[in-house]
């Protein structure tokens, strides 16, 4: 993957790659296995409800369904880590598994969930 080619907000990846540098132990948990991550999309995300106008099936509308704030990129949450909005980073981990990583949100500490891709809504 060319890291030059992903765009990034630098101002908020610097300050969330110093607080995980900067974390105690005790939040392992959430950042187990980001040793060699690569970072895809790092900023805010906003949760989305089905739009309701009868172009999806809301009844099978992803649960915890996210999108970047600044991309055409959406994904939903295994575990919800995002409070309706929050800022984050997308990683695929050492396993190539993609994961949402989030400092800001439910609670203080980070946390972490795994993800599905989704195509955005129009």
């Amino acid at each position: 993957m060319n890291r030059a080619a992903i765009p990034m907000c630098a101002p908020t990846l610097a300050l969330m790659l110093a607080t995980a540098v900067a974390l105690p132990a005790a939040h392992g948990d959430a950042l187990d296995g980001l040793d060699g991550a690569a970072i895809v999309h790092a900023g805010s995300f906003s949760e989305k409800d089905c739009p309701g106008d009868g172009r999806y099936a809301c009844s099978t509308w992803p649960q915890f369904f996210t999108q970047a704030d600044s991309e055409n990129l959406c994904f939903s949450l295994q575990i919800p880590v995002c409070d309706l909005v929050c800022n984050g980073m997308l990683v695929v981990d050492r396993t190539k598994q993609l994961r949402f990583i989030t400092f800001s949100g439910i609670g203080s500490s980070p946390q972490s969930s795994p993800v599905t891709m989704y195509n955005c809504p129009d």
